[in-house]
């Protein structure tokens, strides 16, 4: 059978020499048990980044509801605040008026 064109080509550089290229050994048992212990750590780092940014996430949002709520209680105040100082003048102006009668 005839080998195709492009196993019998040879490769050349830039400068027109010849490039080796190395067959890819084949792996072994233990490559595949390194990678899969890498690729579960990197999982595992993965996974705990991301109940982290969860974590800091939550703690944000309390935080915004916090700052709201202390936000609608100051507003109550002022409110409260405004009604009292014109409750003041209108007991003011009223003793005022019956001091000139």
């Amino acid at each position: 059978m005839e080998e195709t064109k492009k196993r019998n080509v040879d490769r050349t550089d830039r400068e027109g020499e010849p490039v080796k290229t190395e067959k890819r050994r084949r792996r072994s048992g233990g490559d595949t048990l390194e990678w899969l212990m890498e690729r579960a750590a990197t999982e595992t780092q993965m996974k705990e980044r991301e109940l982290e940014l969860e974590e800091k996430k939550k703690g944000r949002q309390e935080l915004e509801a916090t700052r709201k709520q202390q936000g609608e209680q100051v507003a109550m105040l002022q409110q409260q605040m405004l009604q009292l100082i014109q409750q003041q003048q209108q007991q003011q102006q009223q003793q005022f008026g019956m001091m000139q009668q």
